[in-house]
């Protein structure tokens, strides 16, 4: 009797250990988006690191990150700056991505692979950290736990019915 109950306890043990709650989070825009997947992480001061879609199709998917810190000049004409990140306390590398005035945009276009960049870097990691330069300011540095990230792009990509570039 002893050992049946030593052995429920780890094989309980063990499926506890083996599910971890996943930091992404999942919304769906009913009215803007019509529906399509976005996923997110937000670190502990509020900034969120965002992968979504505005409309289906080839390409149509970016990352986002979202600053309570201004980052950009006002308006429609972004400027492009340096976004620094690093995984698992890697190596830093380096992308130029488009600021906006509260936000940083990374695209998958013809001429800009800022996003696939940086997807190319997630593989399994747990953490990104990510280095912000802003237009007038101290740089940002901002840690997102990322782990599931690979099942999160991979959620978005086929809700925006883009080809997932790293997977």
């Amino acid at each position: 009797m002893r050992y049946s109950i030593l052995a429920v306890a780890l094989v309980a043990a063990s499926a506890t250990a083996q599910v971890q709650p996943s930091p992404w989070s999942y919304f769906q825009d009913e009215v803007q988006t019509k529906g399509l997947l976005m996923a997110f992480v937000e670190a502990a001061d509020g900034t969120q690191f965002i992968l979504k879609c505005d409309k289906s199709g080839k390409r149509s998917v970016y990352a986002m990150v979202t600053s309570p810190k201004k980052l950009g000049r006002p308006g429609p004409i972004p400027a492009s700056r340096t976004v620094t990140y690093r995984f698992d306390g890697g190596p830093p590398e380096d992308g130029a991505w488009r600021y906006y005035e509260q936000y940083a945009v990374a695209l998958h276009t013809t001429r800009d692979r800022a996003l696939v960049k940086l997807l190319e870097r997630f593989g399994d990691a747990k953490q990104m950290e990510l280095r912000l330069e802003p237009l007038n300011g101290a740089p940002i540095t901002v840690l997102f736990e990322i782990a599931g990230a690979q099942d999160a792009i991979a959620r978005v990509f086929e809700s925006c019915e883009d080809e997932n570039p790293v997977g």
